[in-house]
């Protein structure tokens, strides 16, 4: 069964702008009746509507705390409080004047707009549909179900004045006086129960006619049905019964067959479109669990292809670390067994072959270290981040020996990873601070860290040479290095920082400008204690 509203949101949608109609047309039909009362009380003619002003109050300040359930205005809570408990007190007065046989205006045929004749179930709408206002904006489940059954109520006692209306009957209820809700009171008070039910898409009534699920398609279609075909059906036999085509006991008959023959129908249908919507909803799950089957496989081919690669790369490096350093050794050792017997250009080239190889041993190592990060096994605990900044910086001692460096920790919360793989994190990132900074008279370096939900983001920040942010997406490659020879690195130790951290489930970035300085960012849980 396809529904033109099922779209996530659509319906909801939808709602809101028939509740807005709805209390827009409540608004305007009580504002016009208020109007005209107060013309009347004040000595003019107007024209007569028959409702006493009480009653038009009360209707103004429901259809005032409808919108202000509509517009969700800063303060409404309190507002809307206040109008429905004014409503409430209205019909509350108006009730008890009724059961105490108390009138305020003795002669029925004069109706000067003042208290005193308002229906009883004018009243009790009132009491209905003010407290069913203000108790929807409480938080206990119970106090919400209450408001809806008060709600329901108000709209049962407005249907109850229409059909009886439309069936001839000005007797609506019996209480000793007998004043009947009017018409306008009736639609007014249809109109604002449906809006106040349709301004809850998040709970109840509300929540089900907002459903896309199959719950909510059947609630909308079956729901006009339920609410017209039984008026219909008793106004079609008091008809007949009215034109002498049969009496009462056949309308009656005729009343039960009518609305057997619509609930089989309409259960009927209704049981087609759940069997079809069933069957859908079985072929959409096993599509889904297809689906994730095969994600489910690719994951597993993904990370077997990856072990694989970094068995591969941990054996070539390991492989090629030999001879690299034999080409190494043998090297110094002939530019020290002859070196003195050799020409300047023989000595470079014996220089550039002897730098060559010790820089690519420092890859080949570089490469191993990468490669174990990756295969190394993660044993996450609350560790202290300041103690560890504290030891990768005394470990620093050599490279920060004669530099005039200004080193600034702020408060660190305790983290949830593992201590050992967060040491190389934080011991790559100050050393890098501590390298790009050395152009510098007074280099100044400063960690920060501040929480953000269960995570704790980390700022490490530094005065250095910067980078251009157009080649930010680099910085975290493997061999991939934005400044030249001038400072040393093999350009691996930000691509292990970045692996180790999304390993932890966390995030790495970087802001720089050229000659200001750089800021790396970086994200791990929080301790399990402190969230």
């Amino acid at each position: 069964m396809h529904d033109p509203l099922d779209r996530p949101g659509q319906v909801r949608w939808y709602g809101r702008q028939v509740a807005t109609l709805a209390v827009a047309a409540a608004t305007v039909f009580s504002l016009v009746l208020l109007a005209s009362q107060l013309h009347r009380a004040l000595g003019g003619s107007g024209v007569v509507v028959g409702l006493q002003l009480d009653t038009v109050l009360g209707l103004v300040c429901l259809c005032s705390a409808s919108w202000l359930l509509s517009l969700r205005v800063r303060g409404r809570r309190t507002l809307v409080i206040a109008l429905a408990a004014i409503a409430a007190v209205i019909g509350a007065a108006a009730l008890v004047r009724h059961l105490a046989g108390v009138e305020l205006v003795g002669d029925h045929s004069v109706d000067l707009g003042l208290p005193g004749r308002m229906g009883g179930n004018t009243a009790l709408l009132f009491i209905c549909l003010g407290a069913g206002m203000a108790l929807g904006l409480g938080q206990s489940h119970r106090i919400r179900t209450a408001s809806d059954a008060l709600v329901l109520s108000a709209a049962a006692i407005c249907l109850f004045a229409l059909t009886s209306r439309l069936f001839g009957s000005r007797s609506q209820y019996p209480l000793p006086t007998n004043d009947p809700m009017l018409l306008s009171t009736a639609v007014i008070g249809v109109a604002l129960s449906a809006a106040t039910v349709l301004q809850r898409p998040e709970r109840g009534i509300g929540q089900l006619l907002g459903s896309s699920a199959s719950g909510g398609v059947l609630a909308r279609r079956l729901l006009p049905i339920v609410i017209v075909a039984p008026i219909a059906i008793t106004w079609l036999t008091l008809l007949g019964v009215e034109s002498g085509l049969f009496d009462a006991a056949v309308a009656s008959a005729l009343s039960v067959v009518a609305g057997i023959i619509i609930l089989v129908v309409v259960l009927v249908g209704s049981s087609r479109a759940v069997d079809r919507l069933e069957t859908v909803r079985h072929g959409n799950e096993a599509q889904i669990r297809q689906m994730v089957q095969d994600i489910s496989r690719h994951s597993q081919d993904l990370h077997r292809t990856n072990r694989e690669l970094e068995s591969f790369s941990y054996s070539v490096s390991h492989d090629l670390r030999a001879p690299i350093r034999h080409i190494a050794g043998f090297a110094e050792l002939l530019s020290n067994h002859a070196g003195a017997r050799l020409d300047a250009r023989s000595q470079k080239y014996l220089t550039t072959i002897i730098d060559s190889a010790q820089n690519a041993g420092l890859l080949i190592d570089e490469l191993l270290e990468f490669s174990r990060i990756g295969r190394a096994a993660l044993h996450g605990r609350d560790v202290d981040l300041g103690e560890i900044v504290r030891d990768s910086w005394n470990n620093l001692v050599m490279e920060r020996r004669g530099r005039d460096i200004r080193f600034e920790v702020g408060a660190l919360p305790a983290v949830h990873a593992g201590p050992t793989l967060i040491g190389v994190v934080v011991a790559n990132l100050i050393s890098n601070a501590v390298k790009y900074t050395a152009p510098r008279p007074e280099a100044v370096i400063e960690i920060t860290a501040k929480r953000d939900g269960h995570d704790v983001i980390v700022a490490v920040r530094d005065n250095g040479v910067g980078f251009d942010m157009k080649y930010a997406d680099k910085l975290f490659g493997v061999f991939q290095r934005l400044h030249g020879d001038e400072f040393p690195g093999a350009g691996i130790g930000l691509a292990t920082v970045k692996r180790i951290v999304e390993r932890h489930g966390g995030r790495i970035w970087a802001d720089g400008k050229l000659d200001v300085g750089a800021t790396f960012h970086f994200t791990l849980p929080a301790a399990k204690e402190q969230r």
